[in-house]
């Protein structure tokens, strides 16, 4: 009869691989930065615990540690380059000058780590596109940090709370996306039954819950609208949420 699945053992083979997620390829990253990240996202452990990790991950995965300096810091071993045809790497290309025409400057080591196993261009020679448009007005007004929780929350499907400028708590929201218009990133969110959506520029901070949710079925971004098209949107949503810091958080 098999035994029982140990929920300790379970549990940090969990925070092993979530320590790896954090780890980047094109830059290092050191334990108090793992530490911090991991705090942000609601997981509470000692950096001796996260030390642990990732001697487990130097020695059996892909992740190296440079100890020449204090403190050590680690990164992923690149791994060989996907091939492609030109019409794939063109495509790719186009997508990479079109993300960096739309997010701040300091997200590029991010949008270059990303790409880097897919993109085949010389980088000697420099990019074969151009994009000759802004996508959004105001690119500086976008906070990375902010940017890095909702990115954790949104791929992990967990639960967050908004504290927006105008010094209003919104708490129990689902993020399900972010929508790129002419004027402004907006973060598309589910309170309850309500599908509601918010520019990045009218929140202030994120706080992300240790509680998953599920991502309602049949859902499109596309269809959404948003608050340029109407206003009342916002308000509906925000005055529907409780202000109690408690239960979920």
């Amino acid at each position: 009869m098999p035994s029982k699945p140990n929920k300790q053992r379970i549990e940090h083979i969990e925070l092993v691989f979530e320590v790896y997620s954090l780890i980047p390829t094109q830059r290092k990253i050191t334990v108090s930065e793992i530490h911090e990240r991991l705090a942000s996202t609601g997981i509470k452990r000692s950096k001796r615990t996260v030390q642990r990790c990732l001697n487990i991950l130097t020695d059996y995965l892909d992740i190296e540690k440079d100890d020449r300096t204090l403190p050590y810091s680690y990164h992923r071993r690149p791994q060989p380059g996907v091939f492609m045809g030109p019409k794939e790497s063109v495509l790719l290309e186009f997508a990479f000058e079109s993300l960096k025409a739309a997010l701040p400057e300091s997200y590029l080591p991010s949008m270059q780590g990303a790409f880097a196993p897919f993109l085949l261009m010389d980088h000697n020679q420099g990019p074969r596109i151009d994009i000759r448009y802004t996508l959004i007005n105001q690119k500086e007004n976008y906070d990375e940090a902010l940017f890095d929780k909702l990115c954790l929350a949104i791929y992990y499907q967990r639960e967050i709370r908004l504290h927006l400028n105008s010094e209003q708590t919104l708490q129990y929201v689902c993020p399900l996306g972010l929508v790129l218009e002419s004027e402004a990133l907006q973060l598309i969110y589910q309170f309850e039954s309500h599908v509601c959506a918010i520019p990045l520029n009218q929140i202030q901070d994120i706080y992300i819950s240790t509680f998953g949710f599920t991502y309602p079925k049949g859902f499109s971004l596309s269809e959404v609208i948003t608050p340029k098209r109407e206003p009342t949107l916002i308000a509906k949503c925000s005055n529907n949420h409780t202000r109690n810091d408690h239960e979920k958080y």
